[in-house]
């Protein structure tokens, strides 16, 4: 990335303490169908999908992971890249509009030895519509992907496509993942459209989820148990015969 000047840098340093005290806040509940994929406890070699909506959190709750994150190549891209890498996150610059290639041939480098983080209705959407990306991906590397839906309580959110989302300092907050979805390898179009339709509503499932899960806790004040049995199944159905 080219070097920033001075009040870029103290900008960058002072939004990613921002997000540290923010995050500090929260109260974060995670309702994982599989605790062990978390990046945090040390889990490698998964492709974490989430709506752009909430990288501003997952960011935060990611941070100091060492995740790579799949940030565009736009001016807007580039300050987000800085503030990630400020949160111990690792930016892949690169879309489905711009720079894709180039990004794709980082994530095929890493492979399982990284977890990569990709807002996957990103970078302009339309909102909660999944781009084949990290389908693509997955088809290429082998690495599975995993979906996370956020829920939080009374946000507040951006007039902007996305309605990017900013939980309240010290509202509650629920993070849904589905377990590991495997994609076969190298997919054709067809296949890869069938995936990604699939994906795509696995992670509605999840921010469902996060959102009625958030909801109970608000009204109730009791904190969500852990999850039983996930509310669909979280496999892809096996490839079609040409």
């Amino acid at each position: 990335m080219a070097q920033s000047s001075f009040w870029g840098r103290m900008f960058d340093a002072t939004a990613a303490l921002a997000i540290r005290a923010w995050m500090g806040t929260l109260r974060i509940h995670v309702d994982a169908q599989d605790p062990s994929l978390d990046p945090r406890s040390g889990s490698k070699g998964h492709i974490y999908c989430f709506w752009h909506e909430d990288l501003v959190f997952h960011g935060g709750l990611m941070a100091g992971s060492g995740t790579h994150a799949m940030i565009s190549r736009s001016r807007d891209g580039e300050r987000i890249a800085r503030i990630m890498e400020r949160l111990g996150l690792r930016p892949i610059r690169g879309s489905s509009h711009r720079g894709g290639a180039h990004a794709a041939l980082e994530v095929l480098r890493l492979g399982a030895d990284a977890n990569v983080g990709i807002a996957v209705d990103g970078p302009r959407g339309p909102r909660r519509r999944l781009q084949p990306g990290a389908v693509f991906l997955a088809s290429r590397t082998g690495m599975p992907l995993v979906a996370i839906g956020a829920g939080y309580h009374r946000p507040w959110r951006v007039r902007s496509w996305d309605q990017m989302a900013f939980a309240r300092p010290l509202s509650r907050v629920v993070v849904s993942a589905s377990a590991a979805i495997p994609i076969a390898p190298d997919l054709d179009d067809g296949e890869l459209a069938h995936c990604r339709d699939h994906v795509e509503s696995i992670l509605l499932s999840q921010t469902a989820r996060a959102d009625k899960l958030v909801r109970q806790w608000a009204a109730s004040g009791l904190r969500p148990g852990d999850s039983g049995q996930p509310p669909e199944s979280d496999m892809v159905p096996e490839r079609r015969a040409a």
